[in-house]
This record gives C-alpha cells, structure tokens and sequence, in this order.
C-alpha cells in the first residue's frame, strides 16, 4: 500500500482528476449543447490519454528533478526512496505507450488522426521541457501553460467545425485564454517558490534571472490583466441581467485581487507556496463554472 501511495502521488493523482475534470465539462458544457460531433467513447479514450500523458510528465520530471527536488521539497521526493529509477522509468514508459494506444483506437473510431499526433507530440515536449526547457527563463512556464490548455483545444479543433463562426466561439477562447494564463501564473509562482534548489542547479527561471522583486512586478501585472477581464466581464454580464454567473465572475475577481494582494506581501517560499495555492483554487473554480454555461444554456 505504501509504494501505491507513493506512485499515486508521484502522478500527482489530484492534478490528474483536475484534467479529466476540465476536459469533461468543457465537452459536456460548452461544446455538446451546440455541436456534438463524436461519440462518448471517444471522448473518454481521449481523455485518458490526456490524463496518462500528464502522469508521464510528472514521473519524467520527477526524474530529472531529483537533485532539485531533495533541496526544495525533500518530503515530496519518491523517486529514489519508496521508488526506483528503474521502477519509475518503466512507469513512464507504460504510460507513454498506454497513452498512445488510447490515442490511436480514439482516432481509429473517428477516421482522424488528431488525437495520436496530440499524444505523441506532448510525450516528446514534456520530455524536452523535464530535461532542458524547464531551466530556461519563461520557456518552461509557457510550455506548462499551453500543455494545461491543449487538451481543450484538442476537443475543440475536433469537435467543432467552422470555431470561427461557431456560438461559443466567445465564451471558449475565453475558457482557453483563463487556463493559459491562470497556470502561467501559477508556473511563475512554482518558480519563486523553488528558487533556492533552481540556483542550486544553475537555472535559468524568471525570478533567478530577473530576481524576485521584478518576478513580482511581473505577476502582480499578469493577475492585474486578469482583473481587468473579468471586471469587464462582470459589466457586461450586469448589464445583461445574467445574476448567477454575475455572482460566479464576481467572485473570481474578488479572487484574483486576493492573489494580487497577496502576491505583493511574498517574501518567503512559504509565501509564494500559499499563492501558488491559492492559484490553484482559482482555476478549479473557474473550471466548475462551465456547469453554470450549461445551465445557462439550457435555460435559453
């Protein structure tokens, strides 16, 4: 039970059920009211093979990160301790090959080839990111970011036809535009928070390169953006008489100017770790809110 655990954790299984979770509700949400084209069959097989390809990427990360991670997270190294490099090698590569195989029947079903090339080309940037990008100064962060998003602009590009003119063009590339930005945010924070063990392994990240108080600027910038869309959002949607999902952007907001608020006050890695939570909880919120589309959606 204890070696489950630990692998349990090494996928980081929270995270896992945050993906299948998005992708779920922005299909079932924000495309299946409109414009249903697949089947839930292949849905699902694309889903898992989003959900395998990110528990490779956090086992190949984990991996390279070894040295890194004994300096800042010494209580959340497994790699070396309850598992192996050989047993967490071999994870990475049953997952990668399980991923693919999701990948190719879920094209197979569909007379595509979107979802395998999706797969493979992740497996091969999440690599290159774990061994290279990840040191380099915003590269990383942006590869994370658009790793988050991609799963959503898969079921998009091959659920929808003609996006551009599509209903909820709108509403999905804000979706699109929240969770790049929010887990760019997010990586920055993870950053700042790991700075010690970064120097320790001469990266290059934003806030070793640029230092902590500009890493600050920038992010204080970056969620100032955020607070000026959905501040605009709110307005439109008071003007509109939409209350529910009103009150839902409203929240976000308050939110967001909490992050902003408490990113100023950082100081430590404790500090940036509570922000970086903070963003988290920011996201799944504004993953849930898609069921509040649905319903509105209904509704009319």
């Amino acid at each position: 039970m204890g070696k489950i655990r630990s692998i349990l954790s090494l996928f980081r299984w929270p995270n896992l059920v945050i993906v299948f979770l998005a992708m779920y509700l922005f299909s079932y949400c924000l495309i299946q009211p409109f414009q249903p084209i697949f089947t839930r069959q292949v849905f699902y097989l694309m889903a898992i093979a989003c959900v395998l390809v990110a528990a490779a990427g956090n086992v190949i990360n984990d991996y390279y990160d070894q040295a890194i991670d004994i300096i800042n997270k010494p209580e959340k190294v497994y790699i070396g301790k309850s598992i192996s490099s050989k047993l967490a090698l071999t994870l990475y590569v049953l997952l990668n090959v399980s991923a693919i195989s999701a990948g190719v029947y879920a094209d197979y079903l569909q007379h595509s080839h979107y979802v395998v090339l999706f797969v493979l080309s992740s497996i091969v940037l999440l690599w290159f990111y774990s061994r290279y990008f990840k040191k380099m100064y915003l590269i990383g962060n942006i590869i994370v970011a658009w790793l988050t998003t991609a799963p959503m602009v898969l079921l998009t590009v091959i659920e929808i036809e003609d996006f551009g003119k599509s209903q909820q063009y709108p509403i999905i590339v804000l979706y699109l535009f929240f969770s790049f930005w929010t887990c760019l945010i997010r990586e920055i924070l993870k950053d700042c928070e790991d700075v010690q063990g970064d120097i320790a392994a001469q990266a290059k990240t934003l806030p070793i390169v640029s230092g902590i108080a500009n890493a600050k600027s920038i992010l204080t910038t970056f969620i100032g953006l955020m607070m000026a869309v959905f501040a605009t959002l709110a307005y439109i949607l008071y003007a509109f008489s939409n209350w529910w999902i009103f009150a839902y952007v409203l929240i976000l907001f308050w939110m967001f100017l909490f992050l902003f608020l408490t990113v100023k006050k950082c100081e430590t890695s404790l500090d940036f770790h509570q922000a970086s939570s903070l963003t988290k909880w920011i996201m799944l919120i504004g993953i849930l809110s898609m069921i509040l589309i649905r319903l509105f959606v209904r509704i009319m």
